[in-house]
C-alpha cells in the first residue's frame, strides 16, 4: 500500500563522578603519557647526555676515539632522518665495545619508534643494565616494558627511580598509576600514602586515588580524603564542591547539603550551589520551596541570558520532558525568563525548543514565530516552522508560512517542497507540480531532499492520471536517492494499482521490505504486487505478515486481504474482512458493493 511518512554545569570545580564508572583503560591512558613525555628528548639533548662522559677505561686510546666518533655519526643520521645508517653505525659500535650503554640507548629508542618491540626491549634492557644511574635509561626502559604490557617489571624500574631520587615526586606518582595498571590498587594507593608523607595532602592526588577507592569498594575512605582539602582549605569553595558531589553521588545528601549552605555563607550569590540546594527540594518533593528558590535566580538581573538558559538547560535534562507532571515547572520557570527577554530572539528559540520536546507543539509554533517576527532572517526558525506544521497537519497555515519563507530565502529548496506538499494535499495539483519543479532546480546540492521533492512529484503526477510522467519523477528520485525505502514502496505500489511493469514493481517492493524489515504497509505492497501476478497463495502469506505486524486497524490492508481471500475462494472470509475494512474507514460504497454482491467488483 501506499506509505505516509513524516518527511524527514557549568560547575565552578566540576567533580568528574564518571570516574567512578572507568575501567583499568583509563588508567593506562593517562599514565603512559606522563611516562612518554619523560621519556622523551629532543635529538641533540640525547646526544649530548649519552657522550659528555669521561673515557671509558676498559677501551683502548684509539678505540675510545674511534667509538665517541661513531656515536657522533649515528647521531648525525638520526638527525638527517637516515635510520638505517645510524642503526648500521650503533651496531658497528657496538662491534668496538659490546657494553657500550649509549649505543644500546639509541638502538632501543629507533626500535621502539618503529614499533619493533621486541628489539626495543632488547635493547633498552641493556642500557639499564650498562648504566643503571643513568635516569633517561631508566626511563625508556620503563616505557618499552609498559607498551609490552609488563606492568609488574616497570614499577621496579620506577621503585628503583623512586629511591635514587627520592625528592622527584613525579615519579611516585607513575609508579601508582603502573601499580594501578597492574591490577594492584593496595599498592598504588599506599605509593600516595607514602609520597603524602612527604609533601602533604595534594589536591592533583585526589582523583586518582578516589578511582582506586573505588575499585577497593573504600569510597568512605575518599570521603575522609576530600575533607581532608577541605580543612586544610576551609574557604576555598572548590573543595567543598568536590566534598558535595562525591556526597550526593553516594546518596548521602543531607551531609552534601552541609557543604552547600557553608558554600552559600562564604559567596552568597553562587548560582552552582543555589542550584543544588533547590534541586534537591525539588526531589525531596518541596516543590513550592524549589519554584520559590529557582524564581529567585532566574529574576537576577546580574546572571545574563544566557547563564539562566544554562540553568533551565541543566534542569531539562533531569526531567521527562514528555511527562506533564514533570514539565510544568521548568514551563512555568521559562515563561517568567522569556517575560524578562521579551523582546530576545534567543529566549523565544529556546521557550520554543523546550514547548516542542514538551509536545506541546502549538505553543512551541507561536514561540518560533516570535522569534522569527523579532529577526526574520533566522533560516533554521523558519525550518521549525514549516516542520511543526506539517506535525499538526494544518496544511493552510503551511502553505501560507511556506509562501512567505520562498519570499524571504527564495534559493533554499525546503518551502518549496512543503509549498508543493499543501498544494498536493489541497488538491491543487497543478500549482503543486508548477512550486516542486522548481524546488527540484535549487535542490541540486542536497540529494536527499531533491529526491523527496521528485517523489512528491511523481505522487502527484499519478493524482492527476499522467503516469509517464509520475514514472519518470520516481525514476529521478531514485537516481538520486536509490536507497530511500519509501519511494521504492510508493513507486512499485502505483505501478502494482496499474498493473504495469508489475516485475520491476516487485523488485523494488522487496528491496523496500530489505531496508525497512517491519513495515506493515510495505509487506502489504508486495502481496499486492503478487496477487496483480495472480500468485495469491504468496499474496495471502505477504498480507498477514502485514496484518501481524500493526496492519490489522489499516482499511487498505483489510481489504486486500479480503480480495485475496475471495480469490481462494473463501467467500466468507473476505466478506469478513471486507466488513473490517469498511469498520475501519475504508471507502464504504466500494466495499458495500462488495459485501452485498459477495464478489469482486472491478
Amino acid at each position: 500500500m501506499m506509505y505516509k511518512q513524516k518527511h524527514f554545569y557549568y560547575i565552578l570545580f566540576p567533580l568528574c563522578i564518571c570516574f567512578l564508572l572507568m575501567g583499568n583503560n583509563s588508567f593506562a591512558q593517562i599514565d603512559k603519557s606522563k611516562i612518554k613525555k619523560k621519556s622523551k628528548q629532543s635529538k641533540e639533548e640525547s646526544a649530548k647526555a649519552n657522550l659528555d662522559k669521561k673515557p671509558m677505561a676498559r677501551l683502548s686510546s684509539e678505540d675510545q676515539q674511534r667509538v665517541e666518533k661513531m656515536l657522533y655519526e649515528g647521531m648525525l643520521a638520526i638527525i638527517k632522518n637516515n635510520g638505517k645508517v645510524a642503526e648500521e653505525t650503533f651496531l658497528n659500535c657496538l662491534k668496538i665495545d659490546p657494553k657500550n650503554d649509549a649505543a644500546f640507548y639509541q638502538l632501543a629508542k629507533m626500535h621502539f619508534g618503529s614499533k619493533n618491540q621486541e628489539k626495543a626491549l632488547e635493547y633498552a634492557r641493556k642500557a639499564s643494565e650498562a648504566a643503571p644511574s643513568n635516569k633517561w635509561y631508566q626511563l625508556l626502559y620503563a616505557e618499552v616494558l609498559m607498551e609490552d604490557v609488563r606492568y609488574e617489571e616497570a614499577a621496579k624500574v620506577y621503585q628503583n627511580l623512586t629511591k635514587t631520587y627520592p625528592n622527584n615526586h613525579e615519579y611516585y606518582i607513575d609508579l601508582a598509576s603502573i601499580y594501578a595498571q597492574a591490577g594492584k590498587f593496595e599498592q598504588a594507593l599506599k605509593v600516595y600514602e607514602d609520597l603524602e608523607q612527604k609533601v602533604g595532602i595534594v589536591e592533583q592526588f585526589f582523583f586518582p586515588k578516589l578511582r582506586l577507592y573505588d575499585r577497593l569498594g573504600r569510597m568512605d575512605d575518599a570521603v575522609e580524603d576530600v575533607q581532608k582539602l577541605v580543612d586544610k582549605n576551609p574557604t576555598d569553595i572548590r573543595y567543598r564542591f568536590m566534598a558535595a558531589e562525591l556526597l550526593m553521588s553516594l546518596q548521602r545528601n543531607e551531609e552534601a547539603m552541609v557543604h552547600y549552605e557553608k558554600i552559600l555563607e562564604i559567596d552568597p550569590e553562587n548560582t552552582e550551589a543555589k542550584l543544588k540546594v533547590a534541586d534537591t527540594l525539588r526531589k525531596e518533593g518541596n516543590d513550592e520551596e524549589y519554584l520559590a528558590e529557582m524564581k529567585k535566580m532566574l529574576a537576577n538581573s546580574e546572571a545574563g541570558l544566557d547563564r539562566k538558559i544554562e540553568i533551565l538547560k541543566q534542569y531539562a535534562q533531569s526531567i521527562d520532558l514528555k511527562n506533564p507532571a514533570e514539565n510544568q515547572h521548568i514551563i512555568q520557570l521559562t515563561e517568567g525568563v522569556v517575560k524578562q527577554y521579551n523582546d530576545n530572539a534567543t529566549a523565544h528559540t529556546f521557550y520554543g525548543n523546550l514547548l516542542f520536546n514538551c509536545n506541546k507543539k502549538r505553543e512551541a509554533l507561536q514561540a518560533f514565530k516570535q522569534t522569527v517576527e523579532i529577526d526574520p532572517d533566522q533560516l533554521d526558525i523558519w525550518k521549525n516552522i514549516l516542520w511543526v506544521e506539517y506535525e499538526l497537519d494544518d496544511y493552510d497555515l503551511l502553505l501560507k508560512d511556506s509562501k512567505e519563507m520562498i519570499s524571504l530565502f527564495p534559493n533554499q529548496p525546503i518551502p518549496y517542497y512543503f509549498s508543493g506538499l499543501s498544494y498536493y494535499q489541497n488538491k491543487n495539483y497543478e500549482k503543486a507540480v508548477k512550486t516542486l519543479k522548481r524546488g527540484g532546480m535549487i535542490s541540486v546540492g542536497d540529494k536527499e531532499l531533491a529526491g523527496e521533492i521528485y517523489g512528491l512529484l511523481g505522487e502527484t503526477y499519478h493524482s492527476m492520471e499522467e503516469f509517464e510522467k509520475s514514472d519518470k519523477s520516481y525514476e529521478k528520485a531514485l537516481e538520486l536517492n536509490p536507497s530511500n525505502p519509501t519511494l521504492l514502496n510508493n513507486f512499485s505500489y502505483y505501478l502494482s494499482l496499474r498493473g504495469d511493469k508489475l516485475d520491476k514493481a516487485a523488485e523494488m517492493s522487496a528491496k523496500s521490505i530489505e531496508l525497512s524489515p517491519n513495515n506493515s504497509s510495505f509487506f502489504d505492497t508486495y502481496g499486492w504486487i503478487l496477487f496483480k501476478q495472480k500468485k495469491y497463495g504468496d499474496a495471502k502469506t505477504w498480507i498477514e505478515k502485514s496484518l501481524n505486524n500493526n496492519g490489522n486497524n489499516n482499511p487498505t490492508i483489510l481489504e486486500h486481504y479480503g480480495d485475496t481471500l475471495f480469490k481462494l475462494n473463501d467467500i466468507d472470509g473476505a466478506v469478513q474482512y471486507w466488513n473490517k475494512a469498511k469498520e475501519k474507514g475504508g471507502d464504504a460504497t466500494r466495499l458495500d458493493q462488495k459485501i452485498s454482491s459477495r464478489r469482486l467488483i472491478d
